[in-house]
């Protein structure tokens, strides 16, 4: 980290500082969260001691008494909160976020092993001062509420290195570990489908029944079966569960297909007679959320046709682009997509970083102020720093699509050779 800081230029260095700062001003924001019982962290430590105390798939059948909400993680991945909420909430806050800073840590050794072994490794290496101002706001973001979505970040920046490793087991693993706790990043065995890589596709299945199944049933014995249960049909199924919570309109915040469709499509009385000048449709909500899913089939459409022309042009290295690609497309799909998700697409970040600086290395002056826009205006809106009155009107969901965008076009016009970031 010295040694980058060295090199950066005064403007990187000071972005840096104050990004850091940023950090740990998020991480005494967490404890205080904690302390008051209000944030995600809180929810998970309450339903560990709830199911310390014996609670089983009762659990995913009630709202948080706290806060009203869910808990949505199942019980793959409740086995650190339960340890947690074995200690003061305080303690147990400064010990997650001091979790969560040493796998961002953790992540910039990453990026320095796949960038050694990346063709155009001397723009991504320049641009790595900047990597990191996005990877420590991101984060930080993630750390106030208490999230487990770094450690998913570090799992795909994992996945990266060790795929070109041909080491299919850790592969395999760092694939399943983010699937078995939240399901949905299950997404990211679809690059190594693509790819054809057989050996991590049997080890992501070995790891996902272990996970899901064999260590659960140490933790919680009998209990795991109606737990996995109850989260299914409570959390996934049930229309009043998590999963369609992720089409509610209210907040500001959520910038995710079904929010913003529902808002422009739809009639919820609780936001639009809040909002009477907003424009919008009568169609049902279930039929907008249909809407939304046949969107996310399209994105998904698209993007294996994109990674599958890249991949039969690709070269034996670390494959960074088809994951930062993978990484954008997710975020587009991602249901309820708010601002402590947004370290999810760190990744996607790096190849327009990296295509910045080589345009600007070539004197291909336009193109470089083309990608460096599109990196900054993608991290103002993921971030989601602008007033609630423009994101209501969905305007935080194009910052993903700007990232996805570019890595489509970065990704198909790839050949054999040529600088992937080009």
């Amino acid at each position: 980290m010295r040694q980058i800081f060295r090199n950066a230029s005064p403007v990187a260095r000071v972005l840096l500082i104050l990004s850091i700062c940023f950090l740990l001003v998020t991480c005494v924001s967490l404890g205080k969260r904690a302390w008051r019982g209000g944030t995600d962290f809180s929810v998970f430590l309450r339903s560990g001691a709830a199911l310390c105390e014996g609670e089983g798939a009762g659990l995913y059948e009630r709202l948080d008494e706290r806060t009203g909400w869910f808990n949505c993680i199942p019980p793959a991945g409740m086995g650190p909160f339960m340890l947690l909420s074995m200690m003061h909430r305080v303690v147990a806050a400064v010990i997650w976020a001091t979790l969560n800073v040493g796998v961002l840590l953790l992540c910039i050794h990453l990026l320095k092993k796949i960038y050694a072994r990346l063709a155009n490794r001397t723009d991504y290496e320049a641009t790595l001062p900047f990597a990191l101002v996005l990877l420590f706001l991101l984060g930080a973001v993630c750390v106030q509420t208490g999230q487990t979505s770094i450690i998913f970040m570090a799992c795909w920046l994992g996945y990266v290195l060790v795929s070109a490793d041909q080491r299919h087991a850790l592969a395999g693993f760092l694939i399943a570990l983010p699937a078995a706790i939240k399901l949905y990043p299950i997404l990211f065995a679809l690059p190594a489908l693509l790819r054809r890589k057989r050996r991590e596709l049997g080890w992501i299945a070995i790891w996902m029944v272990v996970l899901t199944l064999v260590v659960p049933g140490i933790i919680f014995g009998p209990r795991v079966v109606e737990m996995s249960q109850s989260f299914v049909e409570n959390q996934i199924l049930d229309p009043g569960g998590r999963a369609m919570e992720a089409a509610d309109p209210k907040p500001a915040s959520n910038q995710g297909l079904d929010g913003v469709l529902v808002r422009y499509l739809s009639y919820v009385p609780a936001f639009h007679d809040r909002h009477p000048a907003f424009p919008h449709l009568n169609v049902e909500v279930e039929s907008v959320v249909t809407i939304a899913n046949v969107l996310r089939i399209i994105v998904l459409i698209v993007t294996i046709v994109v990674s599958l022309r890249w991949i039969r042009t690709a070269s034996p290295e670390p494959p960074l682009l088809l994951i930062a690609l993978w990484c954008a497309a997710l975020y587009v799909i991602l249901p309820g997509a708010k601002g402590r998700y947004a370290v999810y697409a760190f990744p996607a970040f790096l190849p327009v970083l990296a295509a910045a600086h080589r345009a600007f290395r070539v004197g291909d002056v336009a193109n470089g102020r083309k990608a460096a826009a599109v990196a900054l205006a993608a991290a103002v809106l993921l971030l989601q720093l602008v007033p609630d009155s423009f994101l209501y009107y969905g305007i935080g969901i194009i910052g993903p699509f700007l990232l996805w965008l570019f890595l489509l076009r970065s990704a198909s016009t790839v050949r054999a050779g040529e600088d992937h970031a080009s």
